[in-house]
């Protein structure tokens, strides 16, 4: 009858819950803890592994799960085992030759970058949107409790959130710091031009979007936070934004005199130091501390991928480092990876604003950030696939399916069977 789920409709409800699991790993990627000495969590790796072992062992669940292809699968293979000779190779030219420090964090990327290639999880406006809420709400709470709940569930590399307030930052959002929280954020921006949700939303929500970004980004207060919060109103409003740069420069003396009076505010300081550096990379380096260890660890892996040009230096170089690392790590190898990014985003069919964005966050994260976060992967995946499997409704399991109450849902319908 029409009315009852078969035995037939189980492997929809499973692909739907493991997608969840995957989904849920990607927007949240530092919760639950589970390495206590790492920012980065493996939760997105344990997902995947857990997709393919039931991808292998029910192939109807697989093909809800992934495109799968039989050229597609050996190319993967071969690719992996490859790669992962190469960097045993590169490795081994190390006076040292260990188990590389960023082992981890490297195959986390490769694997959701599989995932967004090759997944059949479409991303639409009800998921995303949702997840931004999420953050909103815990960032209220976080002020509200002095992150209490950061403390107890989150790594963070800080003392807790009490150094973070007594230094003038911000919130660190279900995130390891504020810096972490921001560049996620504006990850979240950047899928959401990736599969084009400007093109099947109305003015409100779109602003009502725009102000949500735009209010995480701000709450933490960060020199990151402030970069991408101009970059997201540049690119969203490029007239309000040429208005206001020729505001703040007609009237910069008052401009300057109210940044004096908020500079122990972490972001006010960032934009004092950039201010009173006048542009020189020396004056940066003495004036502000964490610009000096993102540009002496950038220096460092150029410097190694300078020495080992052909096959890397096997991810040996434990240092905090974005996709400048992997370059390092597999020389040459990575690089025409990257450069293949970019004639990606260059030759795609997305419009000039979203190009731009994707070349700024490319850049950013090229120099610095954390290469373990899964949505990285998945916005790389993603940028190699066509603009029909990018585009929510274009698939048969796209739309709400995936909301996170349609997927309470079927959960409770698999535990009454």
């Amino acid at each position: 009858m029409p009315g009852n789920r078969s035995v037939l409709s189980r492997p929809i409800s499973i692909s739907s819950v493991v997608n969840a699991l995957l989904g849920f790993a990607v927007l949240f990627p530092f919760v639950p803890r589970l390495v206590p000495s790492s920012d980065t969590q493996p939760t997105f790796l344990l997902a995947f592994v857990l997709s393919l072992v039931v991808a292998v062992a029910a192939p109807s669940v697989g093909a809800r799960l992934y495109r799968i292809s039989l050229p597609g699968a050996t190319a993967l293979l071969f690719g992996t085992v490859v790669i992962y000779a190469w960097l045993l190779v590169a490795n081994a030219t190390q006076e040292e030759a260990t188990i590389p420090a960023r082992l981890v964090s490297f195959v986390q990327f490769g694997a959701a970058a599989v995932w967004g290639y090759a997944g059949k999880f479409r991303w639409n406006r009800t998921v995303l949107y949702r997840a931004l809420v999420v953050y909103v709400v815990f960032t209220v709470v976080y002020f509200a409790t002095n992150g209490a709940i950061e403390d107890a569930l989150i790594q963070s590399r800080t003392d807790g959130a009490a150094f973070l307030f007594a230094s003038g930052r911000g919130a660190r959002t279900l995130a390891p710091e504020p810096s972490f929280f921001a560049l996620h954020i504006f990850n979240v921006f950047v899928l959401s031009r990736i599969v084009a949700l400007d093109d099947t939303q109305g003015h409100r929500v779109a602003f009502t979007w725009f102000a949500l970004i735009v209010g995480c980004l701000a709450s933490s207060l960060s020199a990151y936070g402030v970069l991408l919060l101009l970059v997201v109103l540049v690119a969203t409003y490029p007239r309000v934004s040429a208005t206001l740069g020729v505001v703040v420069v007609a009237s910069f003396g008052a401009f300057y005199s109210q940044l004096l009076a908020w500079d122990s505010v972490r972001a006010v300081k960032a934009v004092l130091t950039l201010i009173e550096s006048r542009g020189s990379v020396t004056e940066l380096l003495v004036l502000d501390a964490s610009f000096s260890r993102r540009i002496a660890s950038f220096v460092e892996y150029v410097t190694a991928f300078r020495d080992h040009p052909f096959v890397g230096n096997g991810l040996s170089l434990y240092q905090g480092g974005g996709f400048v690392s992997v370059v390092a790590g597999f020389g040459i190898l990575g690089l025409l990876f990257f450069v293949a990014v970019v004639g990606r985003i260059v030759r795609g069919q997305h419009d000039l604003a979203t190009k731009a964005i994707l070349l700024t966050w490319l850049l950013l994260n090229f120099v610095s950030g954390p290469v373990g976060v899964p949505l990285l992967g998945v916005i790389v995946g993603m940028l190699f696939r066509s603009r029909g499997d990018t585009v929510p409704g274009l698939h048969p399991e796209a739309g709400p399916s995936y909301a996170p109450v349609a997927t309470a849902r079927r959960i409770g319908d698999l535990a009454t069977r």
